[in-house]
């Protein structure tokens, strides 16, 4: 017999046990999010000074490569470590949850196995969420033809194609993004690849986009809610202290501050990245039983 979806409140409650009890080996796998301090803080003790870029001045060889370091870390360190830690704690809080033995090694290397079919599902996803675009399209020509062309009612319908454009999009993104929620969870959890991850996505989803979209939201505008308080006080005291050693030194202080405040925002991301993934996986697996 189907069981009733979880609720809000289940989710949170069941959440923070789950993260309370196994927080050593959760943040085990997430801290390997620091590879990314470590890079960024290299890269930003070379990085030009803003006054430096906006002077448009020469950069020395050591300015060039705190910029390409950040640049790399960015576009490829970024997305290959972030995937690897979603699909690790996925899979290991599936472990936790089911109680089966786990070996921290042992999951942290055959994570690797899902990578690419990941990469995959994610790029399928980014190409879904960005084909609504197109509905804007018109209207931005209308738009260009009536401002070219001198015909302020050309434009006119122009501007009220685009405006249904921009609707059409947000409505579409917004229930593919619902729908297709869970392709990550379906893919390491259930062996679901390529396209049979959107399929089993939208199967647990079913007709509940409404009760999903608020189990989704709901349980993370809490977290972020709390975490971005912590940050708040944090950083205006960091700042506080910064400003006090560095005194009149402002390019010191901009690069002490950049530092710091990357470090302080990746280490709150290491904290809050598991009871995130807990909270979606119990939602997903919840969804599926009360199909």
């Amino acid at each position: 017999m189907p069981q009733q979806l979880i609720t809000v409140g289940q989710i949170i409650d069941h959440a923070w046990d789950h993260y309370r009890k196994n927080f050593v080996e959760l943040i085990s796998i997430s801290a390997w999010l620091l590879v990314l301090a470590v890079l960024y803080a290299i890269a930003f003790a070379l990085y030009p000074s803003a006054t430096e870029l906006a002077l448009s001045t020469k950069l020395t060889l050591t300015q060039d490569i705190g910029i390409y370091l950040a640049m790399f870390t960015g576009f490829i360190v970024a997305p290959i470590i972030g995937f690897w830690v979603f699909i690790a704690l996925v899979r290991l809080i599936d472990l936790q949850a089911t109680g089966k033995r786990r070996n921290l090694r042992e999951v942290a290397s055959g994570s690797w196995k899902y990578f690419w079919p990941f990469v995959l599902v994610n790029i399928l996803f980014t190409l879904l969420l960005l084909a609504p675009t197109l509905a804007t399209v018109p209207g931005f020509i209308l738009i260009a033809v009536g401002a070219f062309k001198s015909l302020p009612l050309v434009g006119s319908i122009g501007t009220v194609a685009l405006s249904l454009g921009f609707l059409v999009m947000f409505i579409l993104v917004l229930y593919w993004a619902v729908r297709y929620f869970f392709i990550g969870y379906a893919l390491v959890l259930d062996e679901q690849r390529g396209r049979a991850a959107f399929t089993a996505s939208r199967k647990a989803v079913g007709h509940r986009f409404w009760p999903i979209l608020w189990r989704v939201i709901l349980p993370k505008i809490l977290y972020f809610l709390v975490f971005a308080i912590i940050q708040f006080i944090i950083v205006a005291i960091v700042y506080s202290l910064i400003m006090g050693m560095a005194g009149l030194n402002i390019g010191l202080a901009e690069r002490l501050f950049s530092i710091l405040n990357t470090l302080i925002v990746i280490i709150i991301t290491i904290v809050i990245n598991p009871i995130v993934l807990i909270t979606d996986y119990l939602i997903y697996q919840s969804a599926k039983a009360s199909k």
